[in-house]
């Protein structure tokens, strides 16, 4: 499921939600994964934050859906993961991948699609009233 977010393509797009959605699904669980030896949240936190940043940067960044499910990824990792993170880990992540999200935004403002601009609004507004 995941394979298709080392370098998603046009056409790509229902795989990339569906790869978003299992990472998802996982957020939150870095402890667990710690346990049996996986990466721990610093890690993982990395990971979606590059898993975003390839589904937003190649062409399939360009649809609405894949878009909205990498805010949502992000918001959700954001929310769950943070209270194990380090202020600097939070923040090199969501720096490496800000820039690709605000270009989109652009890209979408210049459509005329209005519930992307506010889904990247809600973030970035969720981003600056966080404590780290």
């Amino acid at each position: 499921v995941l394979a298709v977010l080392s370098a998603p393509s046009k056409g790509d797009e229902k795989a990339a939600i569906a790869a978003l959605k299992a990472l998802g699904k996982g957020v939150g669980q870095g402890d667990k994964a710690a346990q049996r030896g996986g990466a721990g949240n610093d890690e993982a936190f990395g990971g979606l934050c590059r898993a975003v940043q390839q589904c937003m940067a190649f062409p399939t960044g360009g649809d609405r859906y894949v878009f909205l499910c990498s805010v949502e990824l992000l918001q959700m990792a954001v929310t769950q993961m943070s209270s194990s993170l380090s202020g600097l880990d939070l923040n090199l992540g969501l720096g490496k991948t800000f820039p690709t999200l605000l270009e989109r935004t652009a890209l979408a403002g210049a459509s005329g699609d209005v519930k992307v601009g506010v889904a990247s609004d809600k973030l970035v507004q969720m981003l600056a009233k966080h404590p780290k």
